[in-house]
């Protein structure tokens, strides 16, 4: 072997050493992945993850879950959480779902309870049950009600209620009561007399509701109920019917028959009346009706009045009544006063009794000006008198 040939071996060998010490060096520095015990630790194995239950606590409705009976398609018969997990049809001659036990939350998730020929309720609960909850889905169809439960301590959110043949959703409460939010109810009442679109008796609560094109009342309130922010319109008879309760900032327009019903001491106020066939309000007596807006009630020339007392002992104050209504104020009872109140183009705007509390002036219209000062009195300094301009 010549010198050359000697010198490129060594040259390889010397190279060959280098990546071998390199790899050794990479070896012993990189970390050591070391496996766990090969044996388990004693006992039972636990689950690492979420059952069933705890990923959905709730109960579905189903007929494993929720059998029905002979007068019901499901039957909730323990507390619990519900949920549906599709559109429920109904049966001849059985409600749909029938809650018997108290503190239930049944959930329609979004889905229908769809009634059919000579069905019953949709959801029916019976005998005043504490603290159920429906919410959030509709039903329709049913040849009773959508919804006729006696609840205490419970709620109904969320609900839209159509076509069903008595009420779109009857609530009847104890001492307790129960909240109505934003539930609507349109074309109820289609057979059945009486009907319409929601009831609540008995300390109920109802907000945020609409009741429209129902075949009857719109709203019927009793039993020291109160509604707000709500609306009535194109019901066939009344818009609202309100005993011994409390309405506020709603609307009642375009209904057949009158737009608000008072009696047994209830409250009307800063609402709107507005293009009902019949009155605009009629209160059947004892009832206080404050700072609203009537108008064009007595539609379709029935000549019907703004505001007419039929009996006595109310107090009508500062309500501004204007504008085509038969008859502005209207008071063929005696016992009331009637304070504040402006009137304007109606057909007739007073047609007070004797024996009342009202005094109405003429008001005296300001000639034109500018700047800092000017106008003069209306017609009258007396705090209590009424306007008609």
């Amino acid at each position: 072997m010549n010198l050359l040939s000697s010198e490129r071996l060594a040259h390889t060998r010397s190279c060959a050493l280098r990546r071998v010490g390199a790899c050794v060096a990479v070896l012993c520095t990189a970390p050591v992945a070391l496996s766990g015990p090969l044996d388990p630790p004693a006992g039972p194995i636990n689950p690492t993850g979420k059952t069933l239950v705890e990923v959905e606590p709730r109960i579905a409705v189903n007929s494993v879950n929720t059998p029905g009976d002979a007068s019901s398609t499901f039957r909730i018969t323990q507390s619990g959480s519900y949920y549906l997990t599709g559109n429920i049809v109904g049966q001849a001659a059985k409600h749909g779902i029938t809650i018997s036990s108290a503190d239930v939350t049944l959930d329609l998730s979004g889905f229908a309870l769809v009634g059919g020929a000579n069905s019953l309720n949709g959801i029916n609960v019976p005998g005043f049950t504490e603290g159920i909850v429906i919410r959030n889905g509709t039903v329709r169809g049913w040849t009773q009600s959508g919804i006729e439960a006696a609840i205490d301590s419970g709620a109904v959110e969320n609900i839209v209620a159509r076509r069903n043949s008595q009420w779109g959703i009857r609530v009847s409460t104890g001492s307790f009561g129960a909240t109505i939010t934003n539930c609507s109810a349109f074309q109820n009442g289609l057979s059945i007399v009486p009907g319409g679109g929601i009831l609540a008796s008995g300390a109920a609560v109802m907000t945020n509701c609409r009741s429209t094109h129902n075949q009857g009342v719109g709203f019927e309130l009793s039993g020291g109920s109160s509604v707000s922010n709500s609306v009535a319109r194109s019901n066939s008879s009344h818009g609202f019917i309100v005993s011994n309760s409390v309405a506020t900032n709603i609307a009642s327009t375009q209904n057949g028959g009158e737009g608000v019903r008072l009696s047994l001491g209830s409250l009307l106020h800063a609402s709107v009346v507005t293009g009902n066939t019949g009155a605009g309000v009629n209160s059947l007596g004892g009832s206080t009706i404050r700072e609203n807006i009537v108008s064009f009630n007595g539609a379709g020339g029935s000549g019907a009045p703004g505001i007419i007392l039929t009996n006595g002992i109310n107090r009508v104050e500062r309500n501004t009544v204007a504008t085509n209504n038969g008859i502005g104020v209207h008071a063929p009872s005696n016992g009331n006063i009637i304070i504040g109140n402006t009137t304007r183009s109606n057909g007739t705007n007073w047609n007070i009794a004797a024996n009342n509390v009202c005094l109405v002036v003429n008001a005296t219209f300001t000639p034109a000006f500018s700047g800092n000062s000017g106008g003069v009195s209306p017609g009258s300094t007396d705090p209590n008198a009424n306007f008609n301009y």
